[in-house]
């Protein structure tokens, strides 16, 4: 696998060749924690450049058909021969800023999410830039950019508002620049299926049930006092009900008007009146799946070897790449996939 090293300016100055797995996930998901890291030994000589550095960035494309990975080399390294150096994602970056004082900022979730990313890049530019931005809540917020962790910042707001992000590296001239894409949903449906067993292409290594479940949801505004707080009335699921008991939930969203506190609340009853079910599948590169393997693209996926709660002995569906890990030494991708448990 063939490494760039990228300096504090983002410019290239070095490069050499060593073996390791890489991960990329998705931002703005419940059902997975964004971010990642590698660590790998490094080679003697290149351990004497004085561009292997903590603070330098790495960058690989570890297949053809796979996407550029970049990491922040950080604590810890290990020094003793042979020296061994970690690597976290890219996004790391952003965790290593906090806004120089409180900020009350207000417009659409991309006006918010350009802010946080100038916050963060105006101490030093890290070259993050809002990319490919796709069918998100254009509704106006108001939110306070605290004096905290950026990084924290911008994924809870992004979970709040339904966003799901993916940081997309590239080399533009020397330098690398990092695009933040932002969509509602990420990915598209990439019409293949995956299945397990005799002539299976995918290995199907766990399946597990997961998530909350909330089918009877009350939304309220973020207004100030009892009186003016908006409030809407109960809104049930009577199927998951029926099925996962009653569960119910007050939740509040930062809206002014009627209409969108509304909108939140069916949002949010949709996404939490049923469980999900999360498998971890392990694919090879056979008929150029690889080329299909991005971040939030679905699949068709068949499990024969499930058993479900209520007696349910397979599981086909849509699901989505919300992680996946490149093995070099396997030539293999293994992939988190989410899917609708009950629908």
């Amino acid at each position: 696998m063939r490494w760039q090293v990228f300096d504090v300016d983002n410019l290239a100055v070095g490069e050499f060749q060593e073996s390791a797995a890489v991960t990329w996930t998705l931002g703005g998901s419940p059902t997975v924690t964004p971010g990642g890291s590698v660590k790998m030994t490094i080679p003697n000589d290149v351990s004497e450049k004085s561009w292997a550095q903590i603070g330098n960035l790495l960058v690989t494309r570890p297949h053809p058909d796979l996407p550029l990975w970049a990491g922040v080399i950080d604590t810890p390294w290990e020094a003793t021969l042979p020296v061994s150096v970690t690597a976290y994602s890219i996004e790391y970056l952003m965790s290593l800023r906090a806004a120089d004082s409180e900020l009350l900022t207000s417009g659409s979730v991309e006006v918010i999410l350009r802010k946080m990313i100038d916050l963060a890049n105006a101490q030093q530019d890290l070259y993050f830039r809002i990319g490919n931005v796709n069918q998100i809540d254009a509704t106006t917020r108001q939110e306070t950019i605290r004096q905290t962790n950026l990084w924290e910042q911008f994924q809870s707001f992004a979970k709040r508002t339904a966003t799901e992000f993916v940081m997309r590296p590239s080399v533009e001239g020397g330098r690398l620049v990092t695009y933040v894409d932002i969509a509602s949903t990420q990915g598209e449906y990439t019409n293949m299926l995956l299945y397990d067993g005799d002539g299976g292409n995918a290995n199907i290594n766990g399946a597990t049930v997961d998530g909350q479940i909330w089918n009877r949801v009350i939304g309220v505004g973020a207004q100030s006092t009892s009186q003016s707080r908006l409030q809407t009335a109960a809104l049930l699921d009577e199927t998951s009900a029926a099925r996962q008991r009653l569960r119910s939930s007050v939740s509040q969203f930062d809206v002014k008007t009627p209409a969108n506190l509304l909108a939140n609340a069916k949002s949010f009853l949709e996404a939490f009146r049923h469980p999900y079910i999360k498998f971890s599948v392990k694919v090879f590169n056979s008929n150029g799946i690889f080329r299909s393997l991005r971040l939030g693209n679905s699949f068709f996926l068949r499990a024969s070897a499930v058993r479900l709660p209520g007696g349910i002995l397979a599981w086909s569906g849509i699901t989505r790449i919300m992680s996946m890990t490149y093995s070099e030494a396997e030539q293999s991708v293994s992939m988190t996939l989410i899917g609708a448990y009950n629908d």
